[in-house]
């Protein structure tokens, strides 16, 4: 067996052989990005995306011109590597929800706005942070507001005082471990702060 791993992108694979046939070990519709000619290339004329098919197994047979001809077959396994090609994504990209006012403590938390990355290894781990926070509509350096990275859950620490703040917005983002790294951003677009009967 044969086994090569490939980017998916214009890559050739050489083997030496006289003439060379491939007969695809499943019908994918799209298996027919790998093609070859007599000369036992195999060439990707397509773009080849590992997130729709990780790899392919072929299985390959030579004849020489021999009377009569005389063949024999073999496996060629490609494994696709991944690229960071897509960025994460939140379930949702905008939130909105109310809190009563009050002393929060130990970082309670709101909402879980947790982002994905279908891409693997590195390329796939997200990072969860806060872009900005508008009070009132104005931006703060400073708020009770923090984002936990690895879990996107959005947390409070501190005080909410409705007749200070009435409503907050939250810029959060969602970063993956590519190089370069790729984001994706969703808004907690209406945070209000409703007064407590019990405070």
């Amino acid at each position: 067996m044969l086994t090569r791993n490939l980017h998916g992108v214009h890559m050739q694979l050489c083997i030496h052989m006289h003439k060379l046939y491939l007969l695809p070990t499943h019908t994918h519709t799209h298996a027919h990005a790998l093609h070859t000619a007599v000369t036992g290339v195999i060439q990707v004329n397509a773009t080849l995306d590992r997130e729709t098919i990780p790899q392919y197994e072929l299985i390959v047979m030579v004849q020489d011109q021999g009377n009569p001809p005389l063949n024999t077959t073999g496996i060629v396994r490609i494994v696709l590597l991944d690229e960071n090609d897509n960025a994460p994504i939140f379930q949702n990209t905008s939130y909105s929800l109310t809190v009563p006012e009050g002393s929060y403590d130990n970082a309670t938390i709101l909402l879980v706005a947790s982002a994905t990355d279908v891409d693997s290894g590195s390329n796939g781990l997200v990072f969860h942070s806060i872009v900005s926070v508008l009070a009132n509509g104005v931006t703060i350096e400073s708020s009770p507001f923090a984002v936990e990275t690895q879990s996107g859950a959005v947390v409070v620490s501190g005080q909410l005082d409705r007749e200070g703040v009435a409503s907050y917005s939250i810029q959060l983002a969602a970063t993956d471990g590519g190089t370069p790294p790729r984001e994706t951003q969703a808004l907690v677009s209406y945070l209000r702060v409703h007064q407590s009967l019990y405070y």
